[in-house]
């Protein structure tokens, strides 16, 4: 019987008495075949296309971001409302991309792109025509988000459905690749769009860009769905959206609250910052989400998400690492742009140039490192590339200087992009090749929901971080300076006690001469606050790099393996993912999957590494079973008996051999059959799989492994423990019957009814 694979993953089982099938893979045009017969050029046209929504989506936030100062002059408002509005678009975001993760098994994944993406145009045009501060929010923070809430997850799915194999890993990383890019050049576009032309002009764009996309959206194909459609989890909805709400809102917000003193809240609870009250508040919804769910699905129901796809490690542990990576990702992207612009002085414009370094080099090596991960295993690509992003912090930690050194920061961002494209080359296709084909939506709406929390996590946590090591710096160096007086001490800590804010060392010398204080004490606080900005900086930009020390953590469970290059056409889908990576779903199962699928479908013992192997090569060289079949090598359904290899000789030596007590013939497997262990699930000397065995039923054809094959596994038994897989054979009893004694007996048996069964067989 064929085992049905993940996608991107060739399985293999052994049948009872028939050979197995590999499941065929559907092209994106529609029809199955091989990577060969796939339109080339529509195959990177769709990738075009997914792409630009990509980098559309992520460099409408960036250029948001630095257009704050424009904004607030034309609609006449104060920076605390634009970052409110920023906030809500975030909210957004956040609340309602698992939903939009389940509207695509709903509505189809192609066709809520297609939503998603006319609903993110109204939402532009909306925005590009605002007249005012509240129209701005209504068009970019709930259109807008809303309309990425539905795209972001389907064109996820979407990649994982057009592309197979290594074409899969290539396109998550220009993906990946590009989604970084557009986190660099929305500074730079739009600094230059706000400082020498409008803001609105950028939006205006986005229109058009949409427009384009919705044009050539056919390129884009789509499987057809066979099992019904579920329905959408209101109650699950709106548990999700309310508390993943709260709980970002909170984080985003303990910047301008605080986390336990309360700073300048709307509201106090007890005295105290309400921040932390509100993330425990959306804690324990989501811990009724969670609940609800399970109730949902032990009643048969369609949950909004599917809780047992958290219990696979390679999924668990890839959504981890991206929400580590987005972390990192935003919390450098919002302390530096701090340094370049207010320490240094530069515009929107020259800072956009200065991080342009980033965007070139994660492009690059994103879309380059697809193949290493071929080799390597991701597990190691992703562990080297947080190495290499550690080494980049330090770097760029010794370019936080008073004047900045261009060439060295230029350096320390060129570097620092190679370790991002090398994460943004992995970890799309290894969450998503843990997903089977009906699981896409739902796992792409995990991937942004993870995104978007790291993402929200960086800002505020960096963000917050920044701001005390900043007061507590500022302090230390006003207490420590003997050219201030008493007095200027005290005022400074009164002042620092409503609050210190980030801003440049203009307005900390203004606001000391309007306090009266000499022109010698001046400059002392402003050189002090300067130096405090420095330490500031540093202090959140190590943080950075203890969380990418720490990002090692969540990377236990990332798949291991090298692919290696398929021999057979068949098996070309077998290289989309490790072997080691490879998910257990037999009978519900998520657990990391050691088994020898090719012959007999049980758990390898640890140490049979080479028997495994072999197994699968013996595999791959029977999935064309017919062509032995017709060359009579293969005994007919029902013929019982030995089973032989596709090699004529081994046919010949078996008919040579003499028969033996408790040789099995037609009428099935002797006693002595039902004493003997296979090591690794091989199929034994009858062709019979082991969990077949002592049950009557027909043999399954195989060649049988060589000696020394047996011999290793044989040797290696001390190795292994306990039992094997669940057979409930320990694994000393699996290796050690396969003395050489056993071994001749069992070679020994006759052929005779093969032979009769099948007459022309010699004959050729």
């Amino acid at each position: 019987m064929a085992g049905e694979a993940p996608d991107g993953l060739l399985s293999w089982h052994g049948g009872g008495g028939r050979s197995s099938a590999v499941a065929a893979r559907v092209t994106p045009t529609g029809v199955p075949g091989r990577l060969g017969e796939v339109d080339t050029v529509k195959h990177w046209r769709a990738l075009i296309v997914l792409g630009t929504a990509q980098f559309l989506m992520v460099l409408d936030t960036s250029v948001m971001n630095v257009s704050i100062s424009q904004l607030v002059e034309d609609f006449h408002t104060e920076v605390t409302t634009i970052q409110a509005v920023i906030t809500l678009y975030a909210l957004v975001m956040a609340a309602f991309m698992m939903i939009g993760g389940r509207l695509g098994d709903i509505l189809g994944r192609r066709r809520l792109f297609i939503l998603g993406l006319v609903v993110y145009g109204i939402g532009s045009a909306l925005t590009a025509l605002a007249p005012t501060v509240w129209v701005l929010a209504l068009g970019w923070s709930v259109i807008e988000g809303l309309g990425a809430a539905l795209v972001l997850p389907a064109m996820a799915a979407l990649v994982a459905e057009s592309y197979h194999g290594r074409e899969r890993a290539v396109a998550y990383g220009v993906i990946g690749g590009l989604a970084g890019a557009g986190i660099a050049v929305g500074p730079l576009l739009g600094g230059w769009v706000t400082t020498y032309l409008s803001w609105r002009l950028v939006f205006a764009g986005e229109v058009v860009v949409v427009a384009a996309i919705l044009c050539f959206h056919r390129v884009v194909a789509e499987s057809v769905r066979a099992d019904p459609r579920p329905r959408l989890d209101v109650v699950g909805a709106a548990l999700s959206a309310a508390g993943l709400g709260l709980g970002v809102l909170g984080v985003l917000q303990s910047s301008s609250w605080g986390w336990v003193q309360p700073r300048n809240p709307p509201f106090t609870v007890l005295g105290f910052a309400p921040t932390l009250f509100v993330i425990s508040a959306g804690a324990v919804v989501l811990a009724l989400f969670v609940h609800w769910e399970r109730r949902r699905d032990a009643h048969g129901a369609d949950p909004l998400v599917h809780l047992p796809l958290l219990s696979r490690p390679p999924l668990r542990s890839g959504l981890m690492t991206l929400l580590s990576q987005n972390l990192i990702l935003l919390g450098l992207f919002f302390t530096i742009p701090l340094y370049l612009q207010v320490v240094q002085g530069f515009d929107a414009f020259q800072t956009g140039l200065r991080l342009l370094p980033v965007s070139i080099t994660m492009l690059v090596t994103s879309m380059g490192a697809a193949r290493l991960g071929r080799v390597a295993g991701p597990r190691r690509v992703v562990r080297l590339a947080l190495v290499t992003l550690a080494a980049a912090i330090v770097w760029l930690l010794a370019t936080i200087e008073p004047v900045i050194d261009d060439a060295q920061f230029a350096g320390a961002m060129a570097l620092l992009g190679v370790g991002m494209g090398l994460l943004a080359s992995q970890l799309g296709n290894v969450v998503q090749s843990s997903a089977d084909e009906q699981e896409r939506s739902e796992v792409g709406g995990l991937q942004f929901t993870a995104q978007n929390l790291g993402s929200a996590l960086g800002t505020a946590l960096i963000g917050s971080l920044l701001i005390g090591a900043l007061a507590n710096a500022f302090t230390t160096h006003v207490e420590q300076n003997p050219s201030l007086s008493d007095e200027t001490r005290h005022q400074t800590a009164i002042a620092l006690e409503a609050g210190v804010k980030f801003v440049p060392t203009d307005q900390v010398r203004s606001a000391a001469e309007r306090a009266g204080l000499p022109p010698s004490e001046v400059d002392a606080v402003t050189d002090s606050y300067a130096s405090a900005q420095l330490d500031g900086l540093k202090a959140a930009i190590l943080a950075t790099g203890g969380i990418t020390l720490a990002g090692f953590l969540v990377t236990t469970h990332l798949p291991t393996a090298r692919t290696g290059r398929p021999k057979h056409p068949e098996s070309e889908d077998a290289a989309d993912a490790p072997r080691s990576g490879a998910l257990n779903r037999r009978e519900g199962t998520d657990a990391p999957d050691r088994t020898c699928r090719g012959l007999g479908g049980r758990r390898r013992p640890p140490g049979a590494g080479r028997l495994h192997r072999w197994c699968l090569r013996v595999h791959a060289r029977r999935v064309g079973g017919d062509r032995h079949r017709d060359a009579g090598l293969v005994p007919p359904p029902g013929a019982g008996g030995v089973a032989v290899g596709h090699r004529r000789g081994v046919l010949d030596r078996a008919r040579a051999r003499p028969a033996v007590r408790g040789a099995s013939g037609p009428a099935g497997p002797g006693p002595e059959d039902r004493r003997r262990g296979v090591p690794c699930g091989v199929a034994d000397r009858q062709g019979r799989r082991p969990a077949d065995r002592g049950r009557g039923r027909q043999p399954a054809p195989g060649p049988r492994p060589p000696r020394h094959l047996l011999a290793g596994a044989r040797r290696r038994r001390g190795r292994a423990g306990g039992l094997v897989g669940g057979s409930g054979t320990p694994r000393g009893r699996l290796v050690a019957p396969h003395g050489r004694h056993r071994l001749d007996q069992s070679a020994a048996r006759p052929a005779d009814h093969l032979v009769q069964a099948r007459p022309d067989a010699l004959k050729a």
